[in-house]
């Protein structure tokens, strides 16, 4: 996590990706259609140059939903999904972090 702050763009961009095809090619995340979607969607964000921070924090906040919806099915995200959640949960709080402060700081200083 820490070793992720100081990669440069191209590195972390490898790392999102790596975490996304490990997960998306899981047999029980295949199952899931709509979290498949999720992290095709995610891949080809990145693929586009989007940040993986703001990547993350959507990606983190679908995966939320997704969760709260599955749970009322009475089912639950695939181990492998939670594994990529729990990979990717930080880069989601320093963007929302850093988005927060940016907001505040147009209210607070203008």
């Amino acid at each position: 996590m820490i070793k992720e702050v100081f990669m440069n763009q191209k590195e972390r961009e490898k790392l999102m990706m790596d975490r996304l095809s490990k997960t998306y090619s899981d047999p029980e995340v295949k199952q899931d259609k709509q979290l498949s979607e999720l992290i095709l969607k995610a891949a080809t964000d990145v693929d586009n140059g989007d940040d993986c921070n703001m990547v993350s924090s959507r990606l983190c906040r679908s995966m939320s939903l997704h969760a709260v919806l599955l749970n009322n099915e009475n089912k639950s995200l695939p181990k492998a999904g939670l594994d990529l959640y729990n990979e990717i949960v930080h880069q989601k709080n320093i963007y929302d972090g850093i988005a927060t402060a940016a907001f505040l700081s147009g209210i607070w200083f203008n």
